[in-house]
């Protein structure tokens, strides 16, 4: 829930962000497989995530979510809708 007079900078895919960008997840937009795996991580609407390392030429992002990392699909990625700020 967002509290009023809170905005938020921008929205996006998380395969966009660079590397040190934090942001909270809008929405989750995959295959029910994908997402209960996503889940399972505790990848879910409302969370913040901070993108740690992104591999070149497209490859895995490197996120962190609370004190643990995950290695994401460029694809995966592009599917999860976050806003920064």
């Amino acid at each position: 829930m967002r509290a009023w007079g809170v905005r938020r900078k921008a929205s996006g895919d998380l395969a966009s962000l660079p590397a040190g960008s934090t942001a909270a997840i809008l929405a989750i937009e995959t295959t029910e497989a994908v997402r209960r795996q996503l889940l399972s991580l505790g990848v879910l609407e409302g969370v913040r995530v901070r993108v740690v390392r992104r591999a070149p030429l497209g490859g895995a992002i490197l996120v962190a979510v609370g004190s643990s990392e995950y290695a994401l699909g460029h694809e995966i990625a592009s599917r999860i809708r976050v806003a920064t700020g």
